[in-house]
């Protein structure tokens, strides 16, 4: 039987809750992601790399994986809105996220939602917003030696030709041909 080299977090993230809750604690034996923006109004993690390498170090050599959630409008103003500030503050944010993991390979799963909403936003937000993925693909495809996925959302959410030629727009940098 193969098994994945995932890391299990060994500790709680929330304090005390296997304690409290001892039938929840049942999640915290399988991998979880540690996501990584911006809260509503406020800018990222102040010493993300730092913060990076100390979890990366303390996960080795298993892999951890992450969800970077970031972008600007986040969630196109619904329930998770937020995200960076600026395409200025999202391109450094990335600049620390690539440091943080640089000689590691971790999973990162790129902007949940972020090519389906496109299809919401006027023809100028989302011009701008593939165009920021691309340059944040490229990034962190130069950058970093991550495994990225990049998210396109559920399965009901776009026809299938309609999320391939989204994901064709973005995710075509730093691909060998």
């Amino acid at each position: 039987m193969f098994t994945y080299p995932f890391w299990v977090n060994d500790f709680d993230r929330v304090k005390d809750h296997r304690i409290t809750h001892p039938l929840v604690a049942k999640i915290f034996d399988q991998p979880v992601a540690f996501w990584y923006g911006a809260k509503r109004g406020k800018k990222a993690l102040t010493n993300l790399d730092k913060s990076l390498q100390r979890l990366l170090n303390r996960t080795s050599p298993n892999l951890p994986y992450f969800v970077l959630y970031n972008l600007p409008d986040r969630d196109v103003g619904q329930y998770s809105k937020g995200g960076a500030l600026s395409a200025l503050d999202y391109i450094s944010f990335l600049n620390s996220f690539a440091k943080g993991i640089k000689d590691h390979k971790p999973i990162i799963i790129f902007e949940p939602d972020a090519l389906p909403h496109t299809t919401l936003m006027t023809p100028t937000n989302s011009e701008f917003r593939l165009n920021l993925m691309r340059e944040s693909l490229a990034l962190l495809t130069e950058q970093t030696d991550a495994y990225i996925y990049v998210d396109v959302g559920h399965s009901n959410w776009l026809e299938p030709k309609q999320a391939g030629e989204l994901l064709d727009s973005v995710s075509n940098v730093g691909c060998p041909s």
